[in-house]
């Protein structure tokens, strides 16, 4: 025997040894796994799922469940999620032995949630529905509206798989829609709504196509109704001053789709105004609607302004004319002239203003019938007032114009008032004139035949002016002229006969 087969045969029965130790510690192993407890997978309890039923593709589902032994002498070990029977994706811990798992996908999968336990076992599946998404959109007819009328909103559903079918309804209000036609369904509200502003989803049910989908709100207003206020003044033709006058007033409603109004009378309060004055407030308790007034002299326009309420704006009625008559005054006008009064003097013309009501004020214009008013607003004091005129020679009309005031309407009064013209002046009498002797008759002169003298004396008889030689002044003048002639004369002759 070689020395290398002497080695080899003293070893081989160390290497059957360590063979027979390798394989009794694997059936020690093997014994020692196969009477150890198996791994178990419990299911879940207590899953909450959010949201609940289908989703549009791409959107997140929440699955949040509990995984608590059932045998206190097992530990947990671990919660996960097996999506389609393949993917084992773990669960996050929330505490508590509560576990979350968030899945998302493109189309529907079988979700399988499981509690790890050292048991083997398996969990109860969850399903997870992807179904196509339709869009919803909601349009109101008219926006906005007012109390009474009803809303009016289409809504369109459109997808991409299709026209969808099924219906529609509206939140908030009540509405009846129609059914989907060509993906279009039109909602009236069956009642109406009060002044506000609403936010309406419009919701689709689904149909074997698309799930349920809602729309985003949109927004309508309601506002208070429009009204219509008119005033009436009850006369029986024209009112005088303090006659009592009653105004009666209506405020209307609009035409309105429902009958809201008729179970909501009309409230608030109505002022009653002439120009700016108010001239009385109405509480509105119930019909009619009216108040009693007193109104100025002359010409006023009245109005009726209506305040609203919580359903109706508010208005003013157009203004109505209505004019008043004043109480008749009493003028007087006297003056302070006398039968002595000539022609420039100045006297006081007094007029005097009397009523039934009140003491009359105002102004007078006093004047003559020659032209404008010498006081043209004499102003009255106590019901009196005065102007002072200076008279024209004879008779003069003095006329006294009362203006009127809030109470009385317009006077009139006049008077005659006479002036004597001054006395003419008396001329002196001039001094008589000297006798001029006639010139004695010429013996060649053919004397008068009386049928000559005759018309002359017929012309003067009649009353024909004769002719004029000068009057008994410039006669005096010519006789004194002669004299100083004379005078003078003789002087001259005087002095000759002196001169020696």
């Amino acid at each position: 025997m070689s020395p290398s087969s002497a080695f080899a045969a003293s070893r081989l029965p160390a290497l059957r040894a360590t063979v027979l130790l390798v394989l009794a510690c694997l059936l020690a192993a093997f014994a020692l796994v196969a009477s150890a407890p198996a791994a178990r997978a419990d299911a879940p309890t207590s899953v909450v799922t959010t949201p609940q039923g289908a989703v549009a593709p791409g959107a997140t589902v929440t699955y949040e469940f509990t995984c608590a032994p059932t045998d206190g002498d097992r530990d947990f070990t671990l919660a996960y999620a097996i999506v389609d029977g393949a993917n084992e994706l773990l669960a996050s811990p929330l505490g508590d032995d509560r576990y979350r798992f968030d899945y998302s996908g493109p189309r529907s999968a079988d979700i399988l949630l499981a509690c790890f336990y050292e048991t083997s076992g398996f969990g109860t599946p969850v399903t997870y529905d992807v179904v196509p998404q339709a869009a919803v959109t909601l349009t109101y007819v008219r926006n906005p509206i007012a109390v009474g009328d009803r809303i009016v909103a289409d809504v369109t559903v459109t997808g991409a798989d299709g026209t969808p079918t099924g219906s529609v309804y509206l939140s908030g209000v009540l509405f009846s829609c129609t059914p989907l036609q060509q993906g279009t369904s039109r909602c009236t509200s069956l009642g109406t709504a009060f002044p506000n502003t609403f936010g309406i989803r419009a919701v689709y049910s689904g149909d074997a196509t698309y799930g349920e989908a809602v729309s985003e709100p949109a927004s309508i207003s309601v506002l208070r109704a429009q009204t219509t206020t008119t005033a009436t003044v009850v006369t029986d033709g024209t009112p005088s001053i303090g006659e009592p006058t009653t105004v009666r007033v209506d405020v209307q409603n609009p035409p309105t789709d429902t009958d809201v109004f008729d179970f909501n009378p009309v409230t608030g309060t109505v002022e009653v105004r002439a120009g700016d004055a108010v001239l009385c407030s109405i509480t509105i308790t119930d019909a009619p609607i009216e108040c009693q007034i007193s109104l100025p002299v002359g010409t006023s326009d009245i109005t009726a302004t209506y305040s609203g309420d919580y359903l109706r704006l508010a208005s003013t009625s157009a203004p109505q004319r209505v004019v008043v008559q004043g109480a008749t005054p009493t003028v007087t006008v006297t003056t302070d002239a006398t039968a002595t009064t000539t022609a420039g003097d100045v006297v006081l013309a007094t007029v005097r203003v009397d009523g039934e009501l009140d003491t009359p004020t105002g102004t007078v214009a006093i004047g003559t019938g020659a032209g404008d008013a010498v006081c043209a607003a004499a102003p009255l004091v106590d019901g009196v007032a005065t102007c002072r005129i200076a008279l024209p020679a004879g008779a003069t009309t003095v006329t006294a114009t009362y203006s009127g005031d809030a109470t009385y309407a317009t006077g009139t009064a006049t008077t005659t008032a006479t002036a004597t013209a001054p006395a003419a002046p008396v001329p002196s009498t001039p001094p008589s004139e000297p006798a001029v002797p006639a010139p004695s008759a010429s013996p060649s002169a053919p004397a008068a035949t009386p049928a000559a003298t005759a018309p002359a004396v017929a012309a003067h008889q009649a009353g024909a002016a004769l002719p004029r030689t000068g009057d008994g002044v410039e006669m005096w003048l010519a006789g004194l002229a002669m004299l100083l002639v004379a005078a003078g004369a003789a002087g001259l002759v005087a002095r000759r006969v002196r001169r020696p």
